[in-house]
């Protein structure tokens, strides 16, 4: 089956950017993809430098992406067909758990919770905005929710990797590119604050005022000082 132009064409490159720029992170090369129960080189390999145009990978290639690149099952057809963002992909939990066992903090920790589970929370909720049939009162509300998810999720997500000292991720500081790019709200307001706590766990640029602020809460919540 041929690609066309619009959404699914749209859908094809989000997917090559998503395999792409994942295998990366986990430091694959194409021939390891499929050494561990991914689609051939060749496939991956095509997958990567679409033109848009061609068959779209089917269910069983997908499925076998979702495997060797360790994500949950449906995350590459979710990608192909627009429900999720490739960087919510290239940042998204791996599927194989850690060889440490259960760690008591991030299953008591309902922010580690939204680390974890956000990018496919958000996702769901972005798909479920866009259907037309919902009541506008419910569409928006199912908006507004992901308004708050997507902000809490990316805080969460910086103060993980981010915070004084440390050095963000590339990776991770691509996937939320656009909160830490976004406007500057209007001073001293909670979307101000919260636009600029964030920056400031990315160590961009902020207020030598902010900072002494942000700097206490950091250290309340992590029990130290600078």
């Amino acid at each position: 089956m041929s690609m066309t132009s619009g959404e699914g064409t749209g859908g094809w490159f989000a997917l090559a950017d998503a395999v792409k720029r994942r295998r990366g992170n986990l430091g694959m090369s194409q021939r390891d993809v499929y050494a561990c129960g991914g689609p051939s080189p060749a496939t991956v390999m095509k997958i990567e430098n679409t033109d848009g145009t061609g068959p779209k990978p089917g269910p069983k290639t997908l499925a076998r992406l979702d495997h060797a690149l360790q994500w949950m099952s449906g995350t590459a057809q979710r990608v192909l067909g627009g429900a999720l963002s490739p960087d919510l992909a290239v940042a998204a939990r791996s599927r194989t758990s850690t060889e440490s066992g259960t760690d008591l903090e991030a299953a008591l920790d309902p922010a580690r919770m939204i680390i974890d589970h956000g990018g496919e929370i958000i996702s769901y909720l972005l798909s479920v905005g866009q259907l037309t049939e919902l009541p506008e009162s419910v569409r928006l509300q199912g908006q507004e929710l992901t308004s708050i998810l997507s902000d809490f999720y990316v805080t969460m997500l910086l103060e993980k990797y981010g915070g004084p000292g440390q050095e963000l991720p590339e990776h991770i500081r691509a996937s939320i590119l656009p909160a830490l790019t976004a406007p500057e709200p209007a001073a001293d307001t909670p979307d101000y604050y919260r636009w600029a706590y964030r920056r400031w766990l990315a160590g961009l640029n902020f207020r030598d005022a902010d900072a002494t602020m942000f700097s206490m809460y950091w250290n309340s919540k992590h029990g130290g000082s600078e």
